[in-house]
């Protein structure tokens, strides 16, 4: 009797073993089982030969082999193509050097698995909340057959402290301080150190340089002395100064200013427009950004600020109504820094000439030849808008936060020695 072997790659086939109530049984990757069936067996037939491989050894012997990561079918028959057996089988990788892969990729990382059930069990620690889910992604790729359950717990906080300063330099007071503001767009394709950071090179007229830098070297501190020094010298206006706590691959928004209602037309369902409604309009100071936690020490942010402000000189009538312009400056970059360090953005610069004739009303003659040779007086307002961004974790944010109690004013200790009239 020549006996036959039929390899069928069928979902109906697939489907008519299950509905028989096959048992599962697990197959390691290389590993082989042998059965005795209660007849003889004449053929077979196998749902997934990229599994599994099948030989027929002898009418009561067949071996079972575990090729790769998959589910698959067998269904032996006799002589007379009649049903004898059916067996469902699972075949897993080996755990073995799993747990050796995912130490050794994730630095830090301390995971363990096991396998129970058709399930992979991931435990253990991660040092971020970023290489649990790597952790995960990697075992659900090497064992597809498998559900994952990952218990991995991280170390690290999920959530971290954003610093934002939102400044607007005087370019004109930066000169006469002898200051040179050097703009930040030295970017490395969003990735790596960036940019320029703060120089120490106040007490130096003419040639200091606030953003020269390669390396992020100073300080909050120092930081907070630069721009502190800046706004007493009338070279800086702080516009918003945030601190967002937010949490790692959340986006977070951060809005300081207000709202315009700008005219809508709203449209039936026949196309026609029979209808006039508002929508808002935000403006003001805008940043949004996605922290997200690298390890211990670093953090990659994705940041979008804007400002912008209502522009009177550009104003569109709408159904009656005026619409005010809107002048904006934005930008957007994602940058890796580690906790504590500064990163700053500049160039977004605008420029205002006013001009005016001093005199009386109706009392000053116009001139052509003063309005020739420039008697008008003309005044340009250079600004310069800058960014300042400092990844913080939140033990650290919340002790430079004033508490309630520091914001209250002293006591006083004798009520009587300050009642009016009193020195």
């Amino acid at each position: 009797m020549t006996l036959k072997a039929f390899f069928v790659a069928s979902a109906t086939v697939l489907w008519t073993v299950n509905a028989a109530g096959a048992e599962r049984e697990t197959l390691r990757e290389g590993s082989v089982l042998t059965f005795k069936p209660a007849s003889d067996v004449a053929s077979v037939v196998l749902s997934n030969e990229d599994a599994l491989a099948v030989d027929v050894r002898g009418p009561r012997q067949v071996v079972v082999f575990g090729k790769k990561e998959g589910v698959g079918e067998l269904l032996l028959l006799d002589a007379r193509g009649r049903d004898i057996e059916r067996h469902a089988f699972t075949v897993v990788g080996d755990l073995s050097n799993l747990e050796s892969v995912l130490n050794g990729a994730l630095p830090g990382a301390r995971i363990h698995a096991e396998r129970a059930s058709g399930v992979v069990v991931l435990s253990g620690e991660a040092a971020t909340s970023a290489q649990v889910a790597t952790a995960g992604t990697i075992t659900a790729g090497a064992f597809p057959a498998l559900k994952l359950v990952n218990l991995v717990r991280s170390r690290a906080s999920d959530q971290l402290a954003v610093s934002v300063r939102v400044m607007e330099v005087r370019k004109s007071r930066l000169k006469a301080l002898g200051i040179r503001w050097s703009a930040m767009n030295r970017f490395n394709q969003g990735t790596g150190a960036v940019g320029n950071t703060f120089a120490s090179a106040l007490g130096q007229p003419g040639s200091a340089d606030l953003f020269a830098s390669a390396k992020f070297t100073l300080n909050r501190l120092t930081l907070d002395a630069y721009i502190n020094f800046l706004r007493t010298e009338g070279a800086a206006t702080m516009l918003a100064e945030p601190t967002l706590v937010a949490t790692s691959g959340q986006k977070a928004r951060f809005l300081a200013g207000g709202e315009i209602p700008v005219p809508t037309p709203y449209i039936n369902g026949a196309g026609v427009s029979n209808s006039l409604g508002y929508t808002f309009k935000p403006y003001g100071v805008t940043l949004e950004f996605t922290p997200e936690i690298l390890d211990g020490e670093r953090v990659k942010l994705e940041l979008a600020p804007e400002v912008s402000a209502i522009d009177d000189s550009h104003v569109v009538e709408f159904g009656g109504a005026k619409v005010p312009g809107l002048v904006s400056r934005k930008t957007a970059t994602t940058v890796t820094l580690r906790f504590g360090e500064s990163l700053a953005i500049a160039g977004l610069r605008t420029r205002d000439t006013q001009k005016d004739r001093r005199g009386l009303p109706f009392k000053t003659p116009f001139n052509l030849g003063d309005a020739l040779a420039g008697a008008n007086n003309t005044q340009d307002s250079d600004t310069e808008l800058v960014l300042i961004v400092t990844p913080e974790t939140v033990a650290d944010a919340q002790g430079r936060m004033p508490t309630a109690r520091e914001a209250d004013p002293p006591p006083v200790s004798n009520p009587a020695s300050h009642a009016p009239g009193r020195p």
